[in-house]
């Protein structure tokens, strides 16, 4: 690991641009916002990307793996905001199941006041929520 610290500290702003640059195609070439012709040019200049940031590290290996813990950092923080997103719909959806079977009337689990289950279907709607 000191080896990697010690390339860290030794980035330049080539290798910064470089990194951003990589971490952008990366986040575009996964991501539903291109098309399929457009995530295949992000991917394209994702890995270009990630081979100059390797390429002009003081030890490509060091480069290499300061590029793949990216890769690793963005899978966990996409699997925890999908466990947090999964945990909210679940605790709405429980909580309205509670508010219809509590002693409240039926007209009033129905109300025009928003309600987390109104919430979950625009989110669907949108595209947003599984």
């Amino acid at each position: 690991m000191d080896g990697i610290l010690l390339t860290l500290n030794n980035i330049g702003l080539v290798q910064m641009v470089l990194a951003w640059a990589f971490v952008a195609c990366y986040a575009l070439a996964l991501g539903g916002m291109l098309s399929a012709r457009g995530s295949t040019r992000a991917g394209l200049g994702a890995v270009a990307s990630a081979v100059a940031f390797s390429a002009l590290a003081e030890n490509w290996v060091h480069g290499a793996l300061l590029v793949l813990f990216a890769v690793g950092g963005m899978g966990v923080f996409v699997a925890m905001a999908w466990l947090l997103m999964r945990a909210v719909a679940w605790w709405l959806a429980n909580r309205r199941h509670e508010t219809t079977l509590g002693d409240e009337p039926a007209s009033a689990a129905h109300s025009p006041a928003f309600s987390g289950a109104r919430a979950l279907r625009a989110l669907r709607r949108l595209r947003l929520a599984p």
